[in-house]
């Protein structure tokens, strides 16, 4: 009877930490949309909603860890050796295909997210170096090196054969 009550708490924290994961898939689509438009106070706030979620997630983490540990000991299992489908099997009937059913729907929700984040992550990647590399060439415009050895002449062994004047852009 306890494990029913426990496998019906997990169904629940597992149903709420597939919303959160969907919650943070809709964070990281703002973000990607705020990074392109180089929108800062959308990004600003699309990282606060990531973070807010992160939190809510790390919360409901530690709260399966706790049911799956009372769940394990129920069973007389190691938490560390404890798993959904382990769980679903002991179950049966309707539990188990729930227990299931979640399971994958976790699975493809975390797998989206973690392919969102790792895609947004190469965004500001190539952002960052483009910035550098404009930067780079707007300094230069700026600020020229001179084409020509301090002192008003110049050495003839500094070239190369058939150079004159050259210009690193």
């Amino acid at each position: 009877m306890e494990l029913n009550r426990l496998s019906g708490e997990l169904e629940k924290t597992l149903t709420d930490n597939l919303k959160l994961y969907d919650e943070m898939g809709i964070a990281l689509d703002e973000e990607f949309e705020a990074l392109r438009i180089a929108s800062l106070p959308r990004l600003d706030a699309a990282i606060k909603r990531k973070m807010l979620v992160a939190s809510k997630l790390k919360l409901i983490e530690e709260t399966r860890s706790g049911m799956v540990a009372k769940i394990a000991e129920n069973m007389g299992k190691s938490p560390a050796d404890m798993t959904l489908k382990l769980l679903a099997d002991a179950m049966g009937g309707a539990t188990k295909t729930s227990l299931l059913s979640l399971r994958s729907r976790l699975n493809e929700v975390v797998r989206k997210v973690t392919e969102k984040n790792e895609f947004n992550k190469g965004f500001i990647e190539k952002l960052m170096s483009l910035n550098a590399a404009m930067a780079t060439n707007l300094r230069e415009l700026l600020n020229p090196e001179s084409t020509y050895e301090k002192g008003g002449f110049t050495p003839v062994a500094a070239f190369k054969p058939g150079q004159v004047v050259s210009r690193t852009y």
